[in-house]
C-alpha cells in the first residue's frame, strides 16, 4: 500500500532545489519508486537488521535480504539511496550481522548509519518480547548496552562493512571512545 500522502509529497520534492526528503522504509515493494523519474532531492533508506533480529523483533516486515533486493533495485534507476542498520539487537549474536554487512557494502550506498539498541524502561509493559539481556540504564533515562559494549559491536560492525559508518542517537562518550570523524547522520544531508 502507498502511503497517500506519498506521491503529492514527490511532486513537491520535484521542484526543490534547497531541500531534500528522506523516506525510511522496511518495505521491499519499490513498484511505486519504479514507476517514477529518480530525483536528486529524494532519499530512500532502507532500514536493516541482521536475520536473526528480524525473524524475532521485526514481525510482518520484509526480510532484510529482500530490502536489499529492493535498495538495490531503486539505485539501479537512479534514487537515492542509504542504509539504516538500527537497531543493532546484540542478543541475538553480533556474528549475525557479518552477512548483512557484507551485502551493505556491495550495494555502495551514498550513506550508511548504525545504531545500537535503546529503549525507554517502561517498554516492557507494552511489549513484553521486546529485547533487554545486557541492556543498563545510561544517562539519558534509556536502557542501553554499556559504552565498551557498543563501542566493540561498531568496531565490528565497521570492519565488516570497510568503512566507518555514521552513528545514529549516540553519546558524546561512544564518539570519543572509537575515535571516529563525525560524517552526518541518515536524517542529515
Amino acid at each position: 500500500m502507498i502511503p497517500p500522502l506519498l506521491p503529492k509529497a514527490l511532486d513537491y520534492f520535484a521542484d526543490q532545489k534547497t531541500r531534500s526528503l528522506l523516506l525510511v522504509t522496511k518495505s521491499a515493494d519499490t513498484s511505486f519508486f519504479e514507476a517514477r523519474e529518480s530525483l536528486p532531492t529524494v532519499i530512500v533508506s532502507f532500514s536493516v537488521n541482521s536475520t536473526p533480529a528480524a525473524k524475532l523483533f521485526e514481525k510482518g516486515a520484509p526480510s532484510p535480504t529482500e530490502r536489499l533486493r529492493a535498495a538495490a533495485r531503486l539505485k539501479a534507476l537512479g534514487w537515492r539511496l542509504r542504509i539504516r542498520l538500527d537497531p543493532i539487537i546484540l542478543e541475538t549474536g553480533i556474528e549475525h550481522y557479518e552477512e548483512v554487512c557484507k551485502a551493505i557494502a556491495d550495494l555502495d550506498p551514498e550513506r550508511v548509519t548504525i545504531g545500537s539498541l535503546r529503549q525507554y524502561p517502561g517498554v516492557h509493559r507494552f511489549s513484553p518480547q521486546a529485547p533487554r539481556v545486557g541492556l543498563e540504564k545510561a544517562d539519558d533515562g534509556r536502557m542501553r548496552y554499556a559504552v565498551e559494549v557498543r563501542s566493540d559491536a561498531y568496531r565490528r560492525i565497521a570492519e565488516w562493512l570497510g568503512f566507518q559508518p555514521a552513528l545514529c542517537k549516540e553519546t558524546h562518550i561512544v564518539w570519543k571512545a572509537l575515535k571516529w570523524r563525525f560524517s552526518g547522520c541518515n536524517c542529515t544531508e
